[in-house]
């Protein structure tokens, strides 16, 4: 179970990582109300 979740967190990490480099940017549903981008692990739930 564990090294499900450990692979499932580097899965998240690297699709994230590939996404900053190839996916588009200023979408605003991947924002915060302020147009600014989150961090790493922030929750956007309005």
């Amino acid at each position: 179970m564990r090294e499900a979740i450990r692979e499932t967190l580097v899965l998240r990490r690297d699709l994230l990582g590939w996404w900053s480099l190839h996916g588009r940017q200023g979408i605003l549903w991947k924002l915060r109300p302020d147009g600014s981008e989150p961090q790493e692990g922030e929750s956007l739930n309005p």
